[in-house]
């Protein structure tokens, strides 16, 4: 890997070779970041829980599982599930250190014209390997210090672990292996004009693809999904860009220093190699252009994180590769002010800043860590049990499933592993990244074939999305599939099961021509008896849209639901989904509700209504967008409310209906009737959502009911009235609204088409 250099003769350079090593393992030992953290709810613990959930069950990515990271996904976020997991990992990062300080040494002695650079040199990759704080960013700075030490030595065998390292950050995350390709490529276009010979070109191109098969094949077994896996990556990437985009004010000079900075090393570096080939150090700006898509598509910390590291690591690889000590110091002075623009520039991401440059290294004392799997292992095991306690389900739910096969929707995935539940993930198996109509289609294409589970347990029945997104847009075919194939059977606390079933519970239906409307003006519904209207919106962007996608990012596209109570309801849109259809109406935020009404004879209901007086009163009873919405309080007098039980009455002299309520702590009361001390009243009250489904149409009574210690009594006062209307009550949008940011990125107008989606039996809502 090394060459020949003037400041070491050759049996110091044999002497050398076997310092590096030896240097590089203990610098291993000492700087081990031991991989692996515990389970606990949340987004992103869930899709790394699946990563490694993948690569255990032996999933292919590509066939089976679509998602931003590749089958050694594991590898960056190790969740611990067996030890095997952890002992894989642990070595890989490992062995990838030992690398990384390997090259890094190297590249400080090849980079240097005398020996006291030399020593200026390996004092900054002393620190760069300090301050190498992830995992990922050790196997990236193997490509940036890769490049720089192969334009010194043109050794084959760096070319070749430059190819190797390439190929493994792209088996680990997409983004990563473009970032590293990004370099890599042009690279040998400029290299290979540099020497005239273009046998390290060939070199570098065509063993690209050979490790590729190769550790694909190491991994499965065969090649299938090797080219599902990347073109899975690309939807994702260009998903990404529209689905994820987030649109902050920014401090724009600011941006303009931290992008002048960079240029301002690539100048330098370009000083220090003018008389062989400019290009070299401009090969840079390809990784920086990735990482500030990446970077600024988010705009929050984590995200931005990933571009401050970036240009703070290859600082120091500036530092190492320039000549001069001149230009050294130029180099080390672009640090800070990359750091402090990067800070500024970034007016509304909230929380601290992710990126702290600080050394990692272990003390004597903790030297003995990275032999201790099977007790880390453990004691995360332990602390994952405690973490996943909320997300244990009730114990007939469990029942019910025992160890039948499930999916988990829409994210959640823990849920899996809380229960030990056996777990059959849909291909994209988190609802939010589901951006286009390719990775839509296989999810529903899985829900239709054999490989479908026996349940879906829907998590989170009251609904959950990332940002402000309408959760029934954002996966329109997947939803379909489950809302065609399965049914529900059962809800507890924030779970719903599905059970799959050979009945087909939709019918779905085209009832209307192609139409068009502008962007940012109202589009009326159109009448019609499905249980749910959706709108398929195609678009067309301009010539400036296209460019604003491939350099920046989407601006913001949102929908305005105006319900028919009067109300606008905002959401984000996944424009790339649009086309499969936007859910319109019903506009609903559960797809249950623990309240349903149960039908009471009129022998029963004239017993009740001769009980006794209840004292109470109901403020506020009425037909909302989202259902039957009750308010108030009702309590028995001289009893506690503790131990009481509420009941909402609804009749005429045709149907009566009730519905049950759970006591709702009304501390006013108890004041307000100034026993205190005498009966404890605070939870007397009532504030209630019922599902207004199967309430035959007309006008109603309204009372409540209070049961305690036996004792059965009636609101006294007069009774409120409720009319429930003719027709499906349940479709409360009148029109909705397309809204975009940036209307000159799209061609007006927007191409319409709306269908529906009709229950053969009950609705789940």
């Amino acid at each position: 890997m090394i060459n020949n250099h003037k400041i070491l003769i050759p049996q110091q350079q044999r002497l050398f070779v076997l310092a590096v090593l030896i240097a590089s393992v203990f610098l291993a030992f000492f700087t081990y970041l031991q991989p692996g953290a515990p389970l606990e709810p949340g987004l992103d613990s869930s899709w790394a829980y699946g990563l490694n959930y993948t690569f255990q069950h032996h999933l292919v990515v590509g066939r089976d599982i679509y998602f931003t990271f590749g089958p050694l996904g594991f590898l960056e976020h190790t969740r611990l599930l067996t030890i095997n997991l952890v002992n894989a990992s642990s070595s890989f990062w490992f062995a990838c250190s030992i690398i990384m300080n390997m090259v890094i040494f190297f590249l400080c002695r090849s980079a240097a014209i005398s020996k006291r650079q030399f020593v200026v040199n390996l004092c900054f990759g002393l620190a760069l390997i300090l301050f190498a704080n992830t995992h990922i960013q050790r196997l990236m700075i193997i490509v940036y210090a890769g490049v720089l030490l192969h334009w010194h030595n043109r050794s084959q065998l760096c070319l070749l672990l430059i190819s190797l390292t390439c190929v493994i950050a792209l088996l680990i995350k997409f983004s990563n292996g473009v970032v590293a390709l990004s370099l890599y490529l042009p690279y040998l276009i400029a290299t290979a004009l540099r020497d005239k010979n273009f046998n390290q070109i060939l070199i570098g191109f065509i063993s690209l693809p050979i490790f590729y098969a190769i550790i694909w094949h190491a991994i499965y077994g065969d090649f299938s999904g090797m080219f599902g896996y990347l073109e899975g990556g690309l939807q994702f990437s260009s998903g990404s860009t529209s689905a994820m985009a987030l649109n902050p004010d920014n401090n724009f000079i600011a941006i303009a220093g931290f992008y002048a900075a960079f240029f301002l090393g690539i100048a330098l570096l370009s000083l220090d190699i003018r008389h062989h080939w400019i290009l070299m150090p401009v090969c840079f700006i390809g990784p920086l252009f990735i990482w500030s898509k990446y970077a600024f598509g988010r705009e929050d910390y984590p995200h931005l994180s990933f571009l401050m590291a970036f240009v703070f690591y290859l600082g120091f690889l500036w530092i190492i590769a320039a000549k001069s000590f001149l230009k050294k110091l130029a180099c080390l002075l672009i640090i800070p002010l990359f750091y402090l623009s990067w800070q500024a520039m970034h007016s509304e991401a909230t929380g601290e800043a992710e990126f702290t440059p600080a050394a990692t290294y272990l003390s004597i004392n903790e030297l003995k860590n990275p032999w201790e799997n099977n007790k880390f292992l453990k004691m995360m095991q332990n602390r994952s049990k405690e973490t996943l306690a909320p997300l244990v389900l009730p114990t007939t739910l469990r029942n019910i499933i025992g160890k039948n096969s499930i999916d988990i929707y829409p994210w959640e995935t823990l849920i899996a592993a809380a229960n030990d539940l056996n777990w059959t993930p849909r291909p994209v198996y988190q609802t939010y990244i589901t951006y286009t109509p390719f990775l839509d289609t296989a999810n529903k294409q899985f829900f239709e074939s054999d490989k479908a589970p026996e349940y879906v347990l829907w998590h989170y029945h009251s609904i959950a999305e990332i940002g402000t997104r309408f959760p029934f847009s954002s996966d329109p075919l997947t939803l379909q599939s489950i809302l065609q194939h399965y049914k529900m059977i059962d809800c507890e606390s924030t779970f719903c099961l599905w059970q799959r079933t050979k009945e087909q519970q939709l019918s779905v239906e085209d009832y209307s021509q192609n139409s068009s409307a502008p962007w940012n003006s109202w589009i009326v519904l159109p009448s019609a008896n499905s249980d749910v209207i959706r709108l398929h919106v195609d678009t067309e962007r301009t010539l400036a849209g296209k460019l604003n996608l491939a350099a920046w990012k989407e601006g913001g596209i949102e929908i305005d639901y105006r319900l028919r109570d009067g109300s606008i309801m905002t959401h984000e849109v996944v424009l790339g989904n649009a086309v499969s259809g936007l859910w319109v109406s019903p506009y609903i935020t559960s797809l249950y509700l623990p309240n349903p009404p149960q039908p009471i004879s009129q022998t029963q209901l004239q017993q009740w209504l001769k009980a006794g007086s209840a004292e109470g009163y109901i403020e506020n009873i009425q037909i909302t967008s989202k259902g039957i919405h009750a308010l108030g309080w009702g309590f028995l007098p001289f009893k506690t409310s503790k131990t009481q039980k509420l009941h909402l009455l609804l009749y005429n002299d045709a149907h009566a209906y009730a519905f049950n309520l759970e006591n709702k702590f009304r501390a006013d009361i108890t004041e307000h009737f100034g026993k205190t001390g005498i009966v404890d009243l605070d939870y007397c009250g009532f504030d209630e959502l019922f599902s207004s489904h199967n309430i035959e149409p007309g006008e109603y009574n309204v009372r409540f009911l209070v049961v305690n210690d036996n004792e059965i009594a009636i609101s006294n006062l007069a009774a409120k009235s409720l009319i429930i209307p003719t027709g499906d009550i349940s479709h409360n949008v009148e029109a909705i609204r397309l809204r975009t940011s940036r209307p000159w990125a799209f061609a007006d107008p927007l191409s319409l088409h709306w269908s529906g989606m009709t229950y053969t039996g009950e609705r789940p809502w």
